[in-house]
């Protein structure tokens, strides 16, 4: 793969993703790496005998940068192939974003997949920050949904909802959301994983305080399939040696 030639400024990141990009029932993974001042997104080809193709680039993303860019896997257009919904910077970069950390406006943007390359869509500014965002079949027909997770300090609540981005923009699906009380406490870790075993995509989170040093349990809240109910512990977690550590969930990204 072609990395960055920005070399004064480290090692070049990369992110990988996993996902059906060509549609053939294989999984593929999709790799971004810096390349000079855009963002390439390569795609290597799983064949479905345990061996990857050469990467084959898919897309070059200018105005972008990887301190900035993360990638959720996804059929949102729901034509049987795995697209990629980016978040990037929303406004111009200058010289100096290039080598230091972008601060301005996150925005997002829909890369549909053809099967054989990604089409970006215009980035676009919600005005919306989540503290995680997750994606997976929360509705139990086969389908990807776009899942953000807040809390509130004042409510002491954490908020689910879940969006559709098939149009390119972000859309809250009218009353498919959840609220549960956590007290004084902050996000830790949040992933989607169908634990009921009904066949839709249940919430599950750790929160944890500043200054504790045990977790409140894992806890989960399951998807009916129009709404998330309130949260219940599904699991005890241990007490930590000191309140510095941390619970994640392996694979999903966080700020």
């Amino acid at each position: 793969m072609s990395l960055s030639s920005l070399k004064e400024f480290g090692d070049p990141e990369v992110q990988v993703v996993s996902g059906d990009f060509d549609g053939d029932g294989d999984q593929d993974l999709a790799v971004a790496s810096p390349n000079d001042r855009n963002v390439d997104i390569s795609v290597l080809a799983n064949d479905g005998t345990g061996t990857f193709a050469d990467p084959a680039l898919w897309l070059s993303l200018p105005n972008a940068v990887m301190d900035v860019l993360r990638l959720y896997p996804g059929d949102f257009d729901k034509d049987g192939d795995t697209d990629l919904w980016a978040q990037l910077p929303s406004e111009r970069l200058d010289d100096e974003d290039y080598d230091g950390y972008y601060s301005g406006d996150r925005g997002y943007a829909l890369l549909t997949s053809t099967g054989s390359k990604l089409e970006a869509g215009a980035v676009g500014s919600t005005g919306k920050y989540f503290q995680a965002l997750l994606v997976g079949d929360v509705t139990g027909d086969g389908t990807a949904s776009l899942v953000g997770i807040d809390t509130n300090s004042v409510d002491e609540t954490i908020e689910v909802k879940a969006y559709d981005v098939s149009s390119g923009t972000i859309q809250e699906v009218k009353g498919f959301t959840g609220t549960s009380k956590i007290g004084s406490r902050n996000l830790q870790g949040a992933t989607l994983s169908d634990v009921d075993g009904d066949g839709k995509a249940d919430v599950v989170f750790v929160v944890k305080g500043f200054t504790e040093s045990k977790f409140s349990g894992v806890q989960v809240m399951t998807s009916t399939g129009a709404v998330f109910e309130s949260a219940l512990v599904w699991a005890e977690t241990p007490t930590c040696q000191d309140d510095d550590c941390r619970i994640e969930f392996i694979g999903t990204s966080r700020y």
